[in-house]
């Protein structure tokens, strides 16, 4: 959110106020420098008067993102130069861009949000960057050849954050390529037949692209 008021915890002194019209333009600023936080909690860049979220750049005083939004038409609104369909108190933006593991329930990419955790009727898949990945099978779910998708929808409110480091993504692209799409079987959970015998379900290959990810990144 928006720094109004830094207050030292001990002394109960105000150390800087400042206020702000709607669209994020300084109104006032009892202690200019105090701190680097600015409108909606970005970086304020005090030479050009842009606020900087990473992915882009806020100017308040045209009260617009200077750019497009990184992923285009996928966060779902067609105002791409917009901030979450214009709702930040329903849905978020953690990074622009990240690696996030999000879930959803069976069926089409428009069903309901899912909180990623252990549960088997779900459909679990990854969004790194502007693309999204899931493993889906070829034909039946028992087992049969897999492959990955990326039909997803990118405003899953219940995404977990993986990560918002830029080389992550490139971690989990690197991951995903090196492990390709292996044989789908529904219920190849780690340990079970099907998990040994090499199948993969959504949900263990997108736990195992994460693990792998990992590895990499920390090389």
């Amino acid at each position: 959110g928006t720094v109004r008021l830094v207050v030292n915890s001990q002394t109960g002194e105000v150390k800087q106020e400042i206020a702000y019209d709607a669209w994020g333009n300084v109104l006032s600023d009892t202690n200019p420098g105090f701190q680097p936080f600015g409108f909606a909690g970005g970086l304020y860049d005090k030479d050009t008067g842009l606020v900087r979220f990473g992915a882009r750049d806020y100017d308040p005083q045209i009260g617009r993102w200077t750019a497009k939004d990184p992923i285009g038409f996928g966060g779902g609104d067609s105002n791409v130069y917009g901030y979450v369909k214009s709702d930040p108190v329903n849905n978020i933006d953690p990074s622009g861009l990240a690696t996030l593991l999000c879930a959803r329930e069976l069926g089409s990419p428009d069903k309901a949000d899912m909180n990623p955790a252990w549960n088997p009727v779900r459909h679990d898949y990854l969004i790194v960057g502007d693309q999204s990945y899931g493993l889906t099978p070829h034909s039946n779910m028992i087992w049969s050849k897999g492959r990955i998708d990326s039909p997803e929808r990118k405003n899953n409110k219940k995404c977990e954050m993986i990560s918002s480091d830029p080389k992550f993504d490139d971690a989990t692209r690197q991951a995903i390529k090196k492990m390709g799409s292996p044989t789908y079987n529904v219920g190849a959970f780690p340990g079970t037949l099907g998990w040994v015998l090499g199948a993969r379900n959504c949900q263990s290959w997108a736990e195992e692209i994460l693990e792998e990810a990992k590895k990499i990144y920390k090389r």
